[in-house]
């Protein structure tokens, strides 16, 4: 099986660039798949976990989009005529992507066309035009891949199924929670909800001044999160620490893990957090960390916008290490439901399927 994944930029490596790399992995060493993964502008070296990618071959398209809307779509003629040549002189047997400026265009390949969205319904509401628009080039693919159950009656189309992400991490086992750690990994945006963990740090403070909750990421929130919690007085224990590049070691440091999103789609970190052995305390927001976490047994799902209830639920696992221990070590063993065991079998399946309906003239009359 031949196949092509189409990305921005590989190298940026947040949630959806690693699990493109692990399942990529897992495809080539596991199946023995050819998979290259194209960007269109690769912007860095790969760097990884420290994991061997020979087995992955790599392909930079370096172009430059212009700002401009209507420029860019000048600028996509020439540069999707390459794309196109590349996959015929390749003859992949299928494309898919997971975020491109060609997503529109993807279609129009003569092989079987995958869409992969990484994020929830609600993440796509636009103009009313423009959710026109996108839901009519959904449904020239092939097929289009969610990560959730919750969320496919959102979408409505008949050409989508659910594959959710693989476990990032292997399984490491944690038997120290002693860390007066609270972590979290994101992205400073509005989405991730870092502004409505000031206030609830601030509550708890005076109650455990020999805590610090770190925040690994950066974004375009930075400046106005750091002038917060600045405002609130907490600059000596919220931490915003910027990006780093081997999440595992972020990880082991902590004992609590927080995720206060006001959407997501299927939170790659939740799972990586549950593999290392971490309680986690998330809002239950419409899709995502209700499909990982167990409330009460694995970590803390809390109604989103109680911020009174996610600070009970964070100074119970703070106060007490035998409930980090317990909550933690089991959500190592739930997280091993998404083990990529049991996940990558359905790609599989998917890829097999597809490639035989078109071998028979069923992909789209292709």
């Amino acid at each position: 099986m031949k196949l092509l994944y189409v990305i921005y930029d590989i190298s940026q490596l947040g949630g959806v660039e690693r699990v493109l790399l692990q399942k990529a992995l897992y495809l080539t060493q596991e199946y023995g798949y050819e998979v290259t993964i194209l960007s269109e502008n690769q912007s860095n070296e790969i760097f990884f976990d420290n994991y061997d990618l020979s087995s992955i071959k790599f392909k930079n398209m370096k172009l430059t989009w212009s700002k401009n809307s209507l420029l860019r779509q000048i600028q996509k003629l020439p540069a999707f005529a390459r794309l196109k040549k590349f996959v015929k002189q390749e003859d992949y047997d299928i494309v898919i992507t997971v975020g491109s400026y060609f997503d529109s265009w993807l279609p129009s390949l003569s092989c079987p066309v995958v869409r992969e969205i990484h994020c929830a319904k609600m993440s796509f509401q636009y103009s009313k035009f423009s959710n026109w628009m996108q839901l009519r080039a959904l449904r020239k693919y092939q097929k289009v891949v969610i990560l959730t159950q919750a969320d496919l009656p959102n979408w409505n189309l008949p050409n989508m199924c659910v594959i959710p992400n693989p476990l990032p991490l292997p399984i490491r086992e944690k038997n120290n929670y002693s860390a007066k750690k609270v972590i979290s990994l994101g992205r400073l945006t509005q989405q991730k909800g870092y502004d409505l963990l000031i206030p609830i740090w601030k509550s708890l403070v005076p109650y455990f001044p020999d805590w610090t909750l770190e925040i690994y990421g950066s974004g375009r929130e930075h400046a106005a999160l750091q002038q917060q919690i600045n405002a609130a007085g907490i600059s000596d224990s919220f931490l915003l620490k910027g990006v780093v590049k081997n999440p595992s070691s972020v990880y082991e440091s902590g004992s609590i893990y927080v995720l206060p999103s006001r959407y997501e789609g299927f939170p790659l970190v939740i799972l990586e957090a549950m593999a290392s052995g971490l309680p986690v305390v998330a809002y239950d927001c419409l899709t995502g960390p209700r499909e990982m976490i167990t409330d009460q047994v694995d970590g803390y799902l809390v109604p989103f916008g109680q911020q009174q209830e996610f600070a009970n639920c964070l100074a119970k696992l703070m106060v007490d290490q035998d409930l980090r221990y317990k909550l933690g070590q089991q959500a190592q063993i739930n997280s091993q439901r998404f083990d990529p065991e049991k996940v990558m079998p359905m790609w599989k399946s998917l890829f097999t399927e597809l490639k035989t309906k078109n071998k028979l003239g069923g992909s789209n009359g292709k």
